[in-house]
């Protein structure tokens, strides 16, 4: 049996996934009206071409998976195309495909799995055709042989079925993050921002509790609801224990496990095949290896929408006066999985790169003018701005950024406490008896500051230009510069669509870049 992979509820940077995939109470189904036959047994769909095709491809997989799986017993098997599978009766997604040996047959469902029709058909003739002798197999490795020899026999769903598998099972040991970096345009570097994905509150079996299910293949709907993350687990081992032992390998241990009088195989035979321990770390780490390239890239095909909303609303503020075709340009960005040594660059990843692309003019800053406020969320927290009207004792405008950092979470994903508002930066125009400045101050101090007024630099630190440095009282660092006597300073709005005067700054120890546009009116 396997579940939909598609129809999952999913918030990014909200952020919430589930691999979602309910199961469907069994009832007696109707034959569907159209038959094809084959050598193989009869198939059925609604609509004559829905039967051709599907009898099609069971001629093609089916002598396939008879090859390729030790001890297949060739059973005469029907194949229905069933709309009955599309839904539960309360309305619910049903799963995507079964298969039923005592009536001889496997419905696959019509509606969207996520993942192809052939790819169902070959998981189900696995199921449909394993001998005896696989008997001692644990049923989440019985799913696992499944979904490894589908990804065999039709390869183009391969990666987008391991993703999903492996993605979903990393969520038995907490919420997940995907690491989203870019370049830092002005200063080199790179800067990183978490998007944290989430699943619902479903307690996960560990991976040694989901060893000891019995049955030909994990049971949906048995109280505990975790079959997400028990299908995850049994393509994990197999593939691991395939790559060691090989299918016959395998085979073999089933063999020697039923000879000593074994109903299942042990724990301890199944851990060595896979090259895995009981520690919850090394189950982490072998599924985030296990996520390479490919698999991301299909990962991100089907998040795309939710991915590039989480990546952009997190990180567009700090592009401010960059379109989209210019950040994907300057920054570079990648993504990876936190935890995992990939990254792939967006450019590699085509449907996020257009999901990104079309989410970018809708985050672009407000205009914020004297008395306005603004708020972002990212990894880091929230970020709070807001600029202060000029009063008669301080004739400035001051921009001033705070930040309330994300708390630590406890294993629910909850913040274990609130968490103080820090300062991250205030920025001062204004008049003196020298004329207009802009001052910035930042609490732990600079490592990178300059001004460019119409793409020119007219202060900048590393040079010594135009830049004076003062430390304050309170230990942080204020750097000030002089600026055009034409620029009326104090109407200035930051963050317009088309600035005069770009600051760009970087606090001491590589903090990330800051890039606060501006424009100031002239004529004072």
């Amino acid at each position: 049996m396997i579940r939909k992979v598609g129809q999952d509820s999913r918030r990014l940077s909200g952020l919430a996934f589930a691999a979602a995939l309910l199961g469907l109470a069994g009832c007696e189904a109707q034959p569907p009206r159209a038959a094809v036959s084959t050598p193989y047994g009869e198939v059925r769909a609604d609509r004559p071409d829905d039967a051709q095709e599907l009898a099609e491809s069971l001629q093609r997989l089916r002598p396939m998976v008879l090859a390729l799986l030790p001890d297949a017993v060739a059973r005469p098997t029907e194949v229905w195309l069933d709309p009955s599978l599309h839904e539960s009766a309360d309305g619910a997604p049903g799963i995507a495909a079964l298969t039923s040996l005592g009536q001889g047959r496997i419905r696959i469902g019509t509606g969207a799995a996520g993942i192809g029709r052939d790819f169902l058909l070959a998981h189900e003739l696995v199921h449909a055709h394993m001998g005896p002798s696989w008997d001692p197999l644990p049923a989440i490795m019985k799913e696992g042989l499944c979904d490894a020899l589908a990804c065999r026999l039709v390869p183009q769903d391969a990666a987008r079925a391991r993703a999903l598998r492996w993605f979903a099972a990393r969520f038995a040991f907490g919420r997940q993050e995907l690491l989203f970096t870019c370049a830092l345009p002005a200063f080199g570097g790179r800067t990183s921002t978490r998007l944290a994905i989430s699943s619902p509150s479903t307690p996960r079996r560990g991976p040694i509790e989901a060893l000891e299910l019995p049955g030909r293949g994990v049971a949906l709907h048995d109280g505990q609801a975790d079959e997400d993350v028990l299908y995850g687990y049994g393509l994990l081992l197999v593939e691991r224990a395939i790559d060691r032992i090989g299918l016959q390998g395998l085979n073999a241990l089933c063999v020697r496990a039923e000879h000593e009088g074994r109903s299942v195989l042990p724990t301890e035979w199944v851990l060595w095949a896979a090259e895995l321990d009981d520690e919850p770390s090394t189950w982490q780490r072998a599924l985030a290896e296990s996520l390479g390239a490919p698999e991301l890239t299909a990962l991100t095909e089907h998040l795309a929408d939710g991915l590039a909303e989480a990546a952009v609303s997190s990180t567009r503020w700090k592009f401010p006066d960059l379109d989209g075709e210019a950040f994907l340009r300057q920054a570079q960005p990648m993504l990876g999985l936190r935890g995992g040594d990939v990254q792939v660059e967006l450019a590699e990843l085509p449907a996020l790169r257009d999901a990104l692309l079309a989410d970018w003019p809708r985050h672009a800053p407000e205009p914020l003018r004297a008395g306005g406020t603004a708020v972002h969320v990212d990894g880091e927290g929230v970020h709070m701005g807001l600029v202060l009207s000029p009063q008669p004792e301080a004739e400035d405008l001051l921009l001033q950024w705070m930040r309330i950092q994300s708390a630590p979470a406890d294993d629910s994903g909850a913040p274990e406490h609130a968490q103080p508002a820090v300062l991250e930066a205030l920025v001062r125009l204004g008049y003196d008896g020298d004329g207009p400045y802009l001052a910035s101050t930042l609490p732990a101090g600079f490592e990178d500051f300059r001004v460019e007024v119409l793409g020119v630099p007219v202060s900048d630190l590393r040079w010594d230009l135009n830049a004076s440095v003062i430390l304050e009282d309170d230990g942080s660092t204020t750097v000030r510069c002089r600026l055009d006597p034409s620029l009326a300073v104090l109407d200035a709005v930051f963050y317009p669509e088309q600035p005069n005067v770009l600051l760009l700054q970087r606090g001491s120890g590589g903090e990330d870049e800051q890039r606060i546009p501006i424009a100031a009116p002239l004529g004072r």
